[in-house]
């Protein structure tokens, strides 16, 4: 199983606040990059980084002691329009310039807005905002970008825009490996969970209908509400009190079968193996 980490690089909170709110709806931990120990540990690293004298905070550091078989996935936070595109491409390049080339995927870089109050920060921080300030203020409109803009938009204000519905991307990325159950079947592609996402009742009648049938005991269509097998939140009757798999792997605290050295050799499991290879075959890859 892929072990995955939260880490953080924050000036003003904002990033702070979208990792702590990742780590939440994730069950991940979340720690800042100062803190960090045993990087290595881990398959994948989440770094949320505050956007700061033309860097993300603490990037750096962290790729420094990573190694070339880890997974980086970015998210920089700043004041500017995120979904400006000058904006973002130069965030990109000078990513480029903070981390290993094989670390860098375009596709695994994210932006999200941050927020900020003048009064709360330090001496220091004011004034070499005040000094940038007044350096950016002389140039002519057509030379600004949406970095430059925002600076004299917010200066001296007390600004907000933290959204964490734009942290769903990076929880999809986070939460990719937790949509394949214990046994290796595809949540997402259960009725259960089907039903649940799209609040479709008649599937849930339909999906308990037959799983009374097949499981030989009533399941009613108030208990078809899941929102996958490993994820927190809301789970079938079936998979909390009936499933066999289920309850053996987590009564020996296994996150799948793949992590059982019992698998290959299992009835329980081998009766899905048997009929779907492909569970099998995503708790390998798991």
């Amino acid at each position: 199983m892929k072990k995955q980490l939260i880490i953080y690089g924050s000036i003003y909170g904002s990033a702070k606040r979208y990792a702590e709110k990742l780590a939440e709806i994730t069950g991940l931990e979340a720690v800042d990059y100062k803190d960090v120990e045993n990087i290595n540990d881990y398959d994948k690293i989440i770094y949320l980084g505050a956007l700061y004298a033309g860097g993300v905070t603490g990037l750096k550091k962290t790729a420094s002691k990573m190694s070339p078989e880890q997974d980086l996935i970015i998210a920089t936070v700043g004041l500017a329009d995120p979904t400006d595109l000058t904006n973002t491409n130069n965030i990109k390049q000078n990513i480029k310039k903070q981390i290993p080339a094989n670390f860098y995927d375009e596709s695994k870089i994210f932006h999200l807005r941050g927020a900020i109050d003048y009064k709360r920060i330090g001496l220091k921080h004011r004034v070499m905002m005040s000094m940038l300030l007044s350096k950016v203020k002389k140039l002519p409109e057509s030379e600004q970008n949406a970095e430059t803009r925002a600076m004299i938009a917010t200066y001296g204000k007390q600004v907000d825009f933290v959204d964490f519905s734009t942290l769903k991307p990076i929880f999809r990325i986070a939460t990719t490996n937790k949509m394949i159950a214990i046994c290796g079947l595809d949540c997402e592609k259960c009725d259960a969970f089907i039903a649940t996402k799209n609040n479709d009742q008649a599937l849930r009648e339909k999906t308990a209908k037959l799983w009374s049938e097949l499981n030989k005991t009533p399941i009613l269509p108030e208990h078809i509400n899941c929102e996958g097998c490993r994820m927190n939140g809301a789970k079938t009757v079936f998979c909390n009190n009936l499933c066999e798999i289920r309850k053996c792997a987590v009564s020996k605290n296994y996150e799948t079968c793949g992590d059982c050295p019992e698998m290959e050799h299992c009835q329980k499991v081998g009766a899905i193996h048997a009929n779907n290879k492909d569970a099998k075959n995503r708790l390998k890859k798991a």
